[in-house]
C-alpha cells in the first residue's frame, strides 16, 4: 500500500479554496474504469454508494460495489465529509483519492480573510482507517 497526501487549489472569482487530497495505491484485479463514491442519506451520512462512469469493465463495476459494500470501508467513509472520492483502476492498480472538506481553507480576496477548517481527530482516525480498509478489500477480492 501506498499513500500520498497532495494539496489542491482551486481558485475561483476573487478567492480560492486550498484542499488536501489522500491517495491510496494498491493491487487489484485486472479491471479499467473509474467510479465516484457518494455519501447516501439526506439528512445523516448513512453510507456510501459508488457510481462507476460510462465504459467501466463489468468486473470493475462489480469490484467496486463489493467494495463500498465492505463494512470497514463504508463505516470508515461515513464520518468524512467527502469534497471528492474516486476510485480508478487500470491494469490491476487501484486508487482511491479522498478529498475531505476538512482540513482545507478559503482564502478570499475581498472583504480580505482565511478561514481553516479543522480536520477533527475522528476524521483523521477515518481518514486512516479507510486507506487500510481499501487495501484490506482488495486482497479479500483478489483472493476470491
Amino acid at each position: 500500500m501506498h499513500v500520498r497526501v497532495d494539496e489542491r487549489v482551486e481558485r475561483q472569482f476573487l478567492m480560492h479554496t486550498v484542499s488536501v487530497r489522500v491517495t491510496v495505491n494498491a493491487h487489484g484485479p485486472a479491471a479499467q474504469g473509474r467510479a465516484r463514491v457518494l455519501q447516501t442519506g439526506w439528512l445523516r451520512r448513512t453510507g456510501v454508494a459508488a457510481e462507476p462512469e460510462r465504459g467501466c469493465d463489468p468486473g470493475f463495476a462489480r469490484a467496486v460495489a463489493a467494495l463500498v459494500a465492505q463494512p470497514s470501508l463504508a463505516d470508515a467513509l461515513r464520518p468524512l465529509h467527502l469534497t471528492d472520492c474516486t476510485i480508478v483502476a487500470h491494469d490491476g492498480r487501484w486508487t482511491l483519492a479522498i478529498v475531505p472538506f476538512g482540513g482545507s481553507e478559503v482564502v478570499n480576496r475581498t472583504p480580505s480573510f482565511r478561514r481553516y477548517v479543522r480536520l477533527t481527530g475522528e476524521q483523521a482516525a477515518a481518514l486512516s482507517a479507510a486507506c487500510l480498509a481499501f487495501e484490506t478489500a482488495l486482497r479479500g477480492i483478489l483472493r476470491g
